[in-house]
């Protein structure tokens, strides 16, 4: 019934896995998982509730998938990003 407000703030140099691993947002074996599923194809869901760290956990694995494949990224305002070759936005 009253006026809010969200203010976001992102990260300009993202995380890596060995980063996000050494806060202790997923162990050395998931973290190898996750490597292995990006390279491999896999579809991974992610979710959780607001400020959890999907949008940092995504940004971490998009440099993972092989060069010589292409990424779909699909989002409501920019907030993921990767330099690799074939993403497209």
């Amino acid at each position: 019934e009253s006026p809010s407000i969200e203010i976001r703030k992102h990260l300009k140099v993202k995380y890596t896995l060995d980063r996000l691993e050494s806060l202790n947002m997923f162990s050395p074996e998931i973290k190898q998982y996750l490597i292995c599923a990006m390279k491999n194809g896999y579809n991974i869901i992610v979710t959780g509730k607001g400020g959890s760290g999907k949008t940092t956990f995504m940004n971490a694995n998009l440099d993972y998938t092989p060069e010589d494949e292409d990424q779909l990224v699909m989002q409501e305002s920019e907030e993921l990003f990767s330099n690799h070759p074939g993403t497209i936005f």
